[in-house]
């Protein structure tokens, strides 16, 4: 699922021939995912859901050089959003449940 963006732009102009640009955003996601091959049996599954958000923010610049020419320069920085939810296992043979139980025991 694409996340929404929400976002608000500046611009500052410097000189008559240089302009700056900045714009903030705040990016919300959810996710949820299922999978029956993740744990290498075909009556296992494994169920995720979650949701999370983060922060980016983008910088540009323009100067004129005369009439025609123009140059400009565009940075766009990372953005992580981390997950967080819960994760749900089923229908596992008992070995993989006992190792699941001591590496997460949260889960169960």
């Amino acid at each position: 699922m694409w996340p929404p963006l929400l976002g608000n732009h500046m611009g500052l102009p410097l000189h008559d021939k240089f302009r700056i640009r900045t714009n903030i955003q705040s990016i919300r996601a959810t996710d949820s995912w299922e999978d029956q091959t993740a744990l290498g049996a075909d009556a296992g599954k494994m169920v995720m859901d979650g949701d999370g958000d983060g922060w980016g923010y983008n910088l540009g610049a323009l100067l004129d050089v005369n009439e025609s020419v123009s140059l400009g320069f565009a940075y766009r920085s990372s953005s992580t959003v981390n997950i967080h939810g819960t994760a749900t296992l089923s229908g596992i043979a008992a070995c993989a449940a006992a190792m699941f139980t001591c590496l997460f025991p949260c889960f169960f």
